[in-house]
């Protein structure tokens, strides 16, 4: 102990006088001072006393520091235990460089503290305990342990990657001396997910997953005592893994429980593997039970065509989850989010006929839960009653009254209505579930009126005055493209679909250059009564002629050349109808002639065998020698000779 001490104390004596009994301080020779503690002088990292393991009682006098040395190798643990008898202390332990590595702020009297920590060499470390301050005196225990590795537990040494002990599936009982790292690997495939329960018992931990570069793939910022944390992660490559299970800090001791399991593609679920595009499982309509591990994500593939809806529901059972659809080019369409034991639903009309994906993943790389996927394709019978109908080529025809629908996913509904300039529309849309959009259409399918946010159970109304005849078309669409609902669609018009028309001719051939009557007859198709007022025209010779009350239009047809041509019918309340009248040419050349019609040659084959013969020849020489024919056109006779 100090000498500062029995001197102050001498002093004190001798001030008070009068005393009784006079006291006499220990002798003193040098810095040695007599008294019960062995280990001093031990008041620096000098003159600290070397000890070993074991259990020693020392004495702290007015304040001062105790100082301990022993030598340690990289592989042990120190693990030290102060108990002052009757004042506060405080205790420390310092490396071979004299650097504070832990300490303990304030031990009191009667209590026990421990400081353990694993050694980062080998080398001499330092114990020093103190008075909490200048007057503190007091005997106290200081219990030292050097834990070597076959001490520690079965895996000892394996506080870094290159001395990691190897990892079996199942339960590893293992012990984390002062804040010490132990790192665990094993093997596995790219197809696998690694799935670690870390049970701390009585100090706080961490716990981390490496891949085979040795790069930290998830981890647990804290797993607090009694306490089970879990890390599920799925793996990319076949390798080496590492578990990495360290203390919160340099003093944690505790023992603790690792729980290990490497789950394969056939421990997965029956869908494995489905981790990607190429690998989706097929899916059906219908309810599917899987799992998702680590945060993976699986895929699923479905057949749908252009005119059907998908409607899928999820439900995870413990954990949040991610999922997507996606078209046949693979590029996603809707996404959304599903809370553990929560159902979301994503429905989309389907753009194009060809294969669908769904990803269902993760909400996090740790999420590994149970899920049950709801999967239906709706087919337009299975729609509503109108359906398909989601552009203006198919839009039904509106009745008036109620018109009950449905929206799935976001699509649109068209119905269509015949207008005449000046007549008035109103529709009114219900929609039940979700918020929708109404709009009107002019003949020009131009957008001429609309109310766009019709609110869940409201019913709200768009009427519109036709500025022109035709038909006009109302599209109930979804506000947003998840958009399923049933809504009630109320107008005062109902869509009257136009009659058929029959139409005959009296002939069907006539010949170019001549002209024709032809009588056309229009009649309904339905009752085969005559049509009066129709109009009957050939554009391509620009005739029009209009049908009397017997259903007759007469045309005088005069064609310059042979082809067929194509007879228009219109009339109010009918779909357009036509008819074709051929025109043959005027002469009767056969179609393997030699000369092409309306030549020369033509003129010279008298006996329309489309050939030129000799005497033919001749007579076309004969009718240039005077002068009615030119050279080129016996040059033209001449060819068709010789190609005769």
């Amino acid at each position: 102990m100090s000498t500062k001490w029995y001197r102050a104390l001498f002093l004190t004596v001798l001030m008070l006088g009068g005393a009784s009994t006079a006291w006499v301080a220990p002798a003193v020779a040098g810095s040695n001072v007599a008294t019960d503690d062995p280990f001093e002088p031990n008041d620096s990292f000098d003159s600290a006393a070397s000890i070993e393991e074991g259990e020693y009682s020392p004495q702290i006098e007015a304040g001062s520091s105790d100082f301990f040395k022993l030598d340690l190798t990289d592989t042990d643990v120190l693990d030290v235990r102060l108990t002052p008898v009757s004042g506060d202390l405080e205790f420390r332990i310092y490396d071979s460089n004299r650097e504070e590595m832990v300490r303990d702020g304030l031990v009191y009297e009667g209590e026990t503290d421990r400081l353990t920590t694993a050694l980062p060499s080998d080398g001499t470390y330092y114990l020093e305990v103190s008075g909490d301050h200048s007057e503190t005196t007091t005997d106290y225990t200081l219990d030292v342990d050097v834990v070597a590795p076959s001490e520690n537990d079965d895996f000892a040494p394996n506080e870094e990657f290159d001395t990691a002990a190897t990892l079996s599936e199942g339960f590893t009982n293992a012990k984390i001396w002062g804040g010490e790292t132990d790192f665990y690997q094993l093997q596995a495939n790219g197809t696998d997910v690694l799935d670690v329960r870390l049970t701390p018992q009585s100090g706080d931990l961490e716990v981390r997953i490496y891949d085979s570069n040795r790069e930290e793939m998830v981890g647990d910022g804290l797993v607090y005592e009694g306490e089970t944390a879990r890390l599920t992660d799925d793996l990319s490559s076949d390798g080496t893994y590492y578990v990495e299970v360290s203390g919160n800090d340099l003093q944690t001791t505790t023992n603790y429980t690792l729980n290990t399991e490497v789950v394969t593609p056939s421990e997965n679920d029956e869908f494995e593997p489905n981790g990607e595009f190429d690998t989706a499982a097929s899916l059906s309509e219908g309810f599917t039970d899987a799992k998702v591990w680590g945060g993976e994500s699986d895929f699923y593939e479905l057949q749908a065509n252009d005119t059907d809806v998908l409607d899928v529901r999820l439900t995870p059972e413990s954990q949040d989850l991610e999922y997507y659809i996606y078209g046949p080019n693979r590029q996603q369409l809707t996404l959304g989010g599903a809370g553990d034991g929560g159902t979301a639903r994503l429905t989309t009309a389907l753009p194009s006929t060809g294969t669908y994906y769904v990803e269902v993943r993760g909400d996090y790389r740790q999420t590994t839960t149970e899920y049950r996927l709801n999967t239906e394709v709706v087919a337009p019978s299975e729609n509503d009653d109108f359906a398909p109908n989601g552009d203006f080529e198919s839009a039904a025809g509106l009745t008036q009254e109620f018109n009950d629908g449905k929206l799935w996913g976001g699509e649109s509904d068209f119905f269509k209505v015949r207008l005449d300039q000046g007549e008035g529309l109103r529709v009114a849309l219900t929609p039940q579930d979700q918020t929708s959009q109404l709009r009107v259409y002019g003949p020009d399918q131009s957008e001429v009126a609309s109310d766009s946010y019709i609110s869940a159970g409201n019913s709200q109304a768009v009427t519109y005055q036709a500025s022109a005849s035709g038909i006009h078309y109302v599209e109930v669409t979804g506000d947003h493209e998840f958009t399923t609902t049933e809504y009630r669609l109320q107008t005062n018009r109902t869509y009257e679909p136009l009659g058929s028309l029959d139409v005959s001719l009296s002939t069907d051939n006539v010949t170019a250059g001549q002209s024709s009557d032809v009588a056309v007859t229009v009649t309904d198709a339905a009752t085969g009564d005559p049509i009066e007022g129709a109009t009957v025209s050939i554009s391509d010779l620009v005739l029009s002629d209009t049908t009397n009350a017997s259903g007759v239009a007469t045309l005088s047809v005069e064609a310059p050349s042979a082809g067929d041509y194509p007879v228009s019918v219109s009339a109010d309340g009918y779909a357009d109808a036509s008819a074709t009248l051929t025109v043959e040419s005027s002469s009767r050349i056969p179609s393997d002639a030699v000369y092409s019609v309306g030549s020369a040659a033509a003129e010279f084959d008298a006996d329309l065998d489309g050939r030129i013969g000799i005497g033919e020849l001749g007579t076309a020489a004969e009718t240039y020698a005077s002068g009615d024919l030119d050279i080129t056109g016996l040059g033209d006779v001449a060819e068709a000779y010789a190609a005769s």
